[in-house]
């Protein structure tokens, strides 16, 4: 490359000749002396065989290289007028062009009252020099940067010279390679961390820019004044005497400002979870009031499996903290649903998604996935095919005084178990000692329904029966949750309950969910819509004097006697559908001729279980020891109640118009009779 002019005036002299030739003007070959020349690069001696062969006979080396010369002048004469064009303006050219190789372009920028710069751009399809490093292909970036190395450093360095480039204040804009420029990227937003090592912590930090992490390489440089720092790395656990003066330095630090804890010690499973953020709600220095979120990380291959994350902000300081507490599989961290009111919900999705159980929490269930759903799918190790959901509440022994058919029935479910997936182990016995310590007992012994009885008619035989299950029940399991399904029901739960001792709240007789779901069932279909739409209780004796509520039922939310009068179903037809509720066992009975309900019974059943074992806090009508509520006192009668880990957690009492109260009142009465039928 030939050395340019020196002087601002034959720069911008030969600028004007640039314009001048591209106008059509003849411009004097003497007034080319100015042009720079370039090397015989591979780039040139290619170009130079294109022109000679577009022009006419041979040709001397120094003509070539001057018509590649003056065809890189003209390219860049066009380039240049273009340029001047989008600046909006037709007179004088704002920079001058210095160099041009295949594909590059190297200029002058001479815009009024600023410094002189050499800007080197690839001259291709691409519209800049992001464009083109965002674009390009790995070869045209390594070629280009060649070209921009060899254009700098000649001309600053050999032409030019350092004096030179410092006296006339040559800036070089865009050099090096694709490497420097991600590097210098990245330096331009790097963290300048203020060191606050309170601990041996500090030393782990002090790692971080150290030969083998190396930080400063992408200018992440450690400061010593809070006004240069931008992120406070805290290395060590901070005990309250330097609480304020940490506080002191993070108050001088400018805005956006982070802060950091490194080191084993202070991120450590926190013991005392709930005093630490007592503490930074309450602290009048912190005030984190609100708790934005808890959500867990699933680290299956370390030791402490979990990583539970408390993030909170601080709306008066406008500070978000996130706290992590490392959990091994079997830790139950402290509920803090009694600090923050939002808690609860979020431990509950932390519970269903995860499986981390939190102690004392008020209210420990799933809250996504429903409440049979097995597993807990954000785990990493969660199947993701083949999955079904089976409940698997428990190992299950079958009791019959038969001999044989507990066993062949449970033989019979239990080799259905790989098809299932049932991993419990099921039984069949004649022996009462191996229901021992049960956790839960289901009555279904005694005389079965038959064509032309109805319950009342079972009640001696089946009251024998129930005498001698209550019995062992005292003997082998006295803490169980029993749930008797033998008719005539309501009578024969208090034969149990006297003779096995149990309190009222661990027994209950299934009536009122499987009565509901009859009448669910026959409005829907009546309506012709989703059975999950249709909401409604059963109450009274589990008989022909049952009181289904048609005021509590409901279609999608929307009362039933709206539903009435919008004209979707009429009184008539209710009032056909109650009746048909109430006769629903008899129904079946008399299709079967021999047997009666199993499925409806049993999944009504499990429903209550579930709800037991789980500690679910369904609300389920079911026979239940009434002691004063409505009206009545020392019986069991099918009522709303919630079903918890302690058995019947509450009774409710609902209202009910004359009508209801009473039909309710009318059962009441009939349960009382058959007592005495039964005492007598």
């Amino acid at each position: 490359m030939k050395k340019p002019s020196a002087s601002m005036n034959e720069m911008q002299h030969d600028a004007k000749v640039s314009l001048k030739k591209t106008a059509g003007v003849n411009v004097p070959k003497e007034e080319k002396k100015y042009r720079p020349s370039i090397g015989t690069t591979e780039a040139s001696k290619n170009l130079g065989v294109q022109v000679i062969k577009q022009g006419k006979g041979e040709k001397s080396q120094g003509e070539v290289k001057q018509l590649v010369i003056d065809k890189i002048y003209d390219e860049a004469d066009r380039t240049l007028k273009g340029m001047a064009r989008v600046a909006g303006g037709e007179g004088e050219l704002p920079c001058e062009k210095v160099y041009e190789d295949e594909g590059v372009l190297a200029f002058y920028d001479k815009y009024p009252d600023a410094p002189v710069h050499i800007l080197v751009v690839p001259k291709n399809q691409y519209i800049s020099y992001d464009d083109f490093i965002l674009k390009a292909s790995a070869e045209e970036i390594v070629w280009f940067f060649k070209i921009v190395r060899k254009v700098t450093y000649k001309y600053n360095l050999e032409k030019t010279g350092y004096s030179s480039y410092k006296k006339e204040g040559f800036l070089i804009t865009k050099f090096g390679n694709l490497v420097d420029y991600v590097i210098n990227w990245a330096r331009s937003g790097s963290l300048w961390p203020m060191t606050f090592g309170l601990a041996c912590c500090a030393v782990e930090m002090m790692h971080t820019a150290s030969s083998r992490y190396d930080l400063d390489r992408y200018g992440i440089m450690f400061r010593a004044s809070p006004r240069q720092a931008d992120v406070m790395i805290v290395a060590g656990t901070l005990t309250n005497k330097m609480a304020a003066a940490l506080r002191k330095v993070y108050d001088q630090m400018a805005d956006p400002k982070y802060v950091v804890s490194m080191g084993s010690c202070a991120n450590g499973a926190l013991d005392d979870i709930e005093n630490h953020l007592l503490f930074l709600r309450d602290d009048e220095k912190c005030r984190f009031e609100l708790l934005i979120d808890i959500f867990g990380v699933d680290y299956p291959d370390r030791e402490k499996r979990f990583e539970l994350i408390y993030n909170l902000l601080s709306v008066v300081y406008n500070i978000r903290l996130h706290i992590k507490l490392q959990l091994d599989e079997s830790d139950t961290p402290p509920s803090i649903a009694q600090i923050f009111s939002t808690a609860s919900w979020f431990e509950r999705e932390v519970f269903d998604m995860y499986g981390v159980e939190f102690s004392d929490h008020p209210d420990l269930r799933r809250i996504l996935t429903d409440y049979g759903f097995k597993g807990h799918p954000m785990l990493k190790d969660f199947p993701l095919t083949g999955y079904e959901e089976v409940k698997e509440l428990g190992n299950v022994v079958l009791f019959d005084i038969s001999d044989g058919v507990p066993q062949g029935k449970a033989l019979d479910i239990a080799e259905s178990s790989p098809i299932d997936r049932l991993n419990v182990s099921i039984i069949g016995t004649n022996r009462y000692e191996d229901i021992k310590n049960s956790d839960a007992i289901i009555i279904t012994a005694g005389v079965a329904r038959k064509p032309g009885m109805n319950r009342d008619d079972l009640l001696q035989p089946n009251a024998k029966v129930m005498k001698e299950a209550g019995e062992n029940i005292k003997k082998y399991s006295p803490n169980a949750f029993v749930i008797v399904v033998t008719n005539p029901l309501d009578a024969m739960v208090s034969v149990v309950h006297k003779y096995s001792g149990l309190s009222t709240n661990m027994i209950v007789g299934m009536a009122g969910v499987l009565d509901s779901a009859r009448f669910c069932y026959f409005l829907a279909r009546e309506l012709d819509i989703s059975i999950e739409d249709v909401s409604a209780f059963v109450l009274g004796g589990h008989g022909d004097t049952m009181v289904p509520l048609i005021n509590c039922a409901s279609v999608a939310g929307i009362p039933l006697t709206q539903i009435i009068d919008m004209g979707l179903i009429t009184q008539e037809k209710v009032d056909e559908i109650v009746k048909r509720t109430r006769n629903g066992g008899k129904e079946i009975v008399d299709l079967l001729k021999s047997g009666s309900a199993y499925y409806s019974a049993a999944s009504s059943v499990i429903c209550m279980l579930e709800s037991y074992l789980k500690d679910r806090r369904r609300i389920l009508p079911c026979a239940a020891y009434l002691n004063g509520e409505y009206g009545a006192e020392g019986l069991f009668v099918g009522v709303p109640i919630i079903i918890g880990k302690n058995g019947i957690e509450k009774v409710l009492e609902i209202k009910m118009n004359s009508n209801e109260q009473e039909m309710f009142n009318k059962s009441v009465n009939a349960i009382k009779e058959l007592m005495k039928s039964l005492a007598s």
